[in-house]
């Protein structure tokens, strides 16, 4: 059986990558993030596979990590536009065994209250991930003033709560 030449077998793999670009290509232009990723991974695959193989031109291993940071930028350009910024908001924690104010079971780290936005609604806090709205704060008492720019989330002990204290993060609604 023949050889292929060192360098051939890279070109295929960077060949195949493109391919997999040229497929892609009509969904990316409809804005599905879900392809940049296929995208992203294909570019490291093909970059791993030409290493396995002992490709050490740094051409082609540099062409793959354009290829990844491409499609790296395109998804966060995607991201961006599907999170509406909110501002600055008041952040602050909660924990119980009940149910929310929307009738689901309060989940650590996932649940949240907020007056300001209806329920079901995802918000993302700065690195604190994303939240969905299904429970109200407070109306009445000490807690009565939370109506905007506020967020109680919800953690799974008083501890937590305790330790996470009031602070004060980027909000964005999630489209």
């Amino acid at each position: 059986m023949k050889r292929i030449p060192k360098l051939l077998l890279p070109l295929l793999i960077a060949l195949s990558v493109m391919l997999g670009s040229v497929v892609s290509a009509r969904a990316s232009i409809d804005g599905d993030i879900g392809v940049c990723w296929w995208e992203k991974n294909k570019a490291h695959e093909g970059a791993e596979a030409a290493r396995a193989l002992g490709c050490t031109d740094e051409y082609v291993l540099k062409w793959f990590g354009n290829k990844w940071t491409e499609a790296n930028n395109r998804q966060k350009e995607l991201e961006a536009q599907q999170k509406e910024y909110q501002g600055v908001w008041t952040i602050t924690a909660y924990c119980n065994d009940g149910r929310s104010a929307s009738g689901r079971p309060n989940i650590a780290g996932q649940t949240c209250a907020c007056n300001c936005l209806p329920a079901g609604t995802v918000i993302e806090i700065e690195g604190m991930g994303r939240w969905t709205v299904t429970d109200r704060g407070a109306s009445t008492g000490q807690w009565a003033w939370h109506n905007s720019n506020w967020c109680d989330i919800y953690l799974g002990s008083e501890a937590e709560c305790q330790q996470l204290g009031v602070q004060h993060r980027n909000v964005w609604v999630v489209k």
